[in-house]
């Protein structure tokens, strides 16, 4: 009978797409095995490119951040010879694109910035400085007024003003002292 002959069939079928089944499965397990580890592998790679990009984006910004440190020094120079190097170090700082990356035209602001509060503050000291020499200068020309209406004649070069106003100061001292022991010996002869 036909029947019976397609029940083998179909049952034969059966057992040999099992058969075939379990011979595909395990390769098929594999080979899905085998991409996810490539998956895996592409997927890591891509997060560790990305990492190593953050890095070196922080080391960049790091990096052009830096420069503004500069301005630590500049809110309390040691002087304008300090102020003078800080213009020369920051004005050797070379931004190109291998130290700053993404992060150039924020160095380069950076470095303007700090350039800019430099010459400003170098202003402010040599300012300063002028209206100190000016304020020496009008110290020592009343000194030495002063020693010339003392004592009659110009003090002698080199003093200093200091020296100038104690030698005044000394000589008014003597005076005082020398008429304190006239007063004394006069009440003593009125006294005799």
């Amino acid at each position: 009978s036909n029947n019976g002959i397609l029940n083998d069939l179909k049952g034969q079928n059966k057992i040999l797409s099992h058969d075939l089944i379990g011979i595909i499965r395990p390769v098929e397990d594999r080979i899905d095995e085998q991409i996810k580890a490539i998956e895996k592998k592409k997927a890591d790679e891509k997060a560790a490119k990305e990492r190593e990009k953050q890095e070196q984006m922080a080391a960049w910004a790091k990096k052009a951040q830096e420069i503004l440190s500069y301005t630590d020094r500049l809110v309390n120079p040691k002087g304008i010879v300090d102020v003078q190097n800080i213009i020369k170090e920051v004005g050797a700082i070379e931004v190109n694109e291998s130290l700053f990356g993404a992060y150039c035209l924020i160095a380069e602001q950076n470095k303007s910035k700090i350039l800019e509060q430099a010459d400003t503050v170098l202003e402010r000291l040599m300012d300063k400085l002028k209206q100190e020499q000016e304020d020496e200068k009008r110290k020592y020309k009343e000194a030495t007024g002063k020693y010339k209406d003392y004592f009659h004649k110009d003090p002698p070069r080199d003093d200093t003003i200091d020296k100038i106003l104690l030698a005044i100061e000394k000589d008014r001292q003597e005076r005082l002292d020398k008429l304190a022991e006239l007063e004394k010996q006069e009440q003593k002869k009125e006294e005799m």
